[in-house]
């Protein structure tokens, strides 16, 4: 934990639950919350959080290392595509 910058105890997050998760979206940085004084759970950006799902599942590839080979190549070539709009197409 340490890259994370703000750690609170979950009583603080019952209080300030609104002005935790703005805290979160607008900085994009994580929210640790402890619960007897250990790391109980983290409130992450929704937009990291979908990136780390996708990022698992496309692990579960066996040829993944090669898919991410090659998304680094079209992302340096200016080929890359946002996380927005591969939601937007999902969806069409």
């Amino acid at each position: 934990m340490k890259n994370i910058k703000t750690i609170i105890p979950v009583s603080e997050l019952q209080s300030r639950a609104s002005a935790v998760i703005e805290q979160v979206r607008k900085t994009r940085q994580p929210v640790v919350v402890t619960l007897h004084g250990r790391g109980a759970a983290a409130v992450v950006d929704l937009d990291f959080f979908q990136g780390t799902i996708i990022t698992n599942e496309e692990k579960e590839f066996p040829d993944w290392e090669k898919r991410l080979e090659r998304a680094e190549r079209e992302t340096r070539a200016g080929r890359a595509v946002s996380l927005r709009s591969l939601k937007a197409k999902k969806k069409a």
